[in-house]
């Protein structure tokens, strides 16, 4: 999946980083709409980033 792909909603895993670098990615991530975690320990541990899911608006009645 690439970042401007945000349409198949698929969970992108990036490479293992630095707690430094991760902490840049959390930040652009939640600047830009989309949620990420952390996962795996020492130096396996990575991001997972996901588009949140856009809501879309409730559907009204109408009398016509």
């Amino acid at each position: 999946m690439s970042l401007d792909d945000k349409e198949t909603n698929e969970p992108m895993e990036l490479h293992p980083m630095n707690a430094a670098d991760r902490r840049v990615i959390h930040k652009l991530a939640a600047e830009n709409g989309m949620t990420s975690e952390s996962l795996g320990e020492g130096r396996d541990r990575h991001i997972v980033l996901k588009v949140e899911g856009e809501t879309k608006p409730a559907e009204t009645d109408k009398e016509d």
